[in-house]
């Protein structure tokens, strides 16, 4: 009689101690606070774990928070795979969605809860011609939302000139003008931009995208048959200068 009132005692105890574990063990996101099983620290969430609530997060943990690798599910069953942060999607992964029965996958990486697209740097060059030089893309402040891109014409380094005079005096050259060459055609892939304007200057055309959505991807199609592709995922506002050897 005696040991089964002490059994009795030891489960009831045991049975507050698992209670007061799981009670203190606290998940900090809204979505996914409901049942957590899973390791803790602290009075939360640390290392692997499951929570389930309005939406389904298993993973790693960090202060209540996913932090690290983990699956988070939607209540509509779509879901995200890849590193977190704080919270937040932070890193390389990937997010499954279903959309009339046919499922589409987003790979890249995040920042902040913010896709950036498929590499971490700020801008990729995808592709040029021969033509193209050294492009330089350089970001100038993060608002404004616009893209002011120069165009170059070179020649064996330097500025291109074009012959002045009547044609009785061939040769002189007039060091003021250049020959430019504009951007023919803007080829979008991503983004958009709401106007466009051209100014020609001495040495250079600059064309300036004003109102840029991001990421914004285009192949600038220079001249006849120089082009370039570029791809922009930050916000704010930037300068590519695109030199073209003539």
């Amino acid at each position: 009689m005696k040991q089964l009132l002490f059994f009795i005692l030891s489960l009831s105890f045991c049975s507050k101690e698992l209670w007061a574990q799981e009670k203190a063990c606290e998940v900090k996101m809204e979505t996914i606070m409901g049942v957590y099983t899973g390791e803790c620290s602290g009075g939360n969430a640390n290392g692997e774990g499951k929570s389930v609530g309005t939406d389904t997060y298993e993973g790693t943990f960090k202060n209540g928070l996913p932090n690290g690798m983990g699956k988070y599910i939607w209540k509509n069953g779509d879901y995200y795979w890849g590193e977190w942060k704080k919270g937040m999607k932070d890193g390389k992964g990937e997010i499954h969605k279903t959309v009339d029965g046919k499922e589409t996958v987003t790979k890249g990486y995040w920042k902040k809860d913010i896709y950036k697209g498929q590499s971490l740097k700020p801008y990729l060059i995808h592709d040029a011609t021969t033509e193209i030089g050294r492009v330089e893309v350089n970001k100038i402040r993060n608002d404004g939302n616009t893209i002011s891109i120069d165009v170059q014409s070179m020649s064996g380094g330097q500025y291109s000139t074009v012959a002045s005079g009547d044609g009785a005096h061939p040769g002189t050259e007039d060091v003021s003008r250049s020959t430019n060459i504009s951007i023919t055609e803007i080829r979008i892939q991503a983004g958009s931009f709401d106007s466009r304007s051209t100014n020609m200057l001495t040495q250079k055309e600059v064309t300036v995208l004003k109102n840029v959505v991001f990421p914004f991807r285009a192949t600038f199609v220079l001249g006849s048959n120089a082009s370039v592709d570029i791809e922009i995922f930050d916000e704010g506002t930037w300068n590519i200068s695109i030199p073209v050897q003539k």
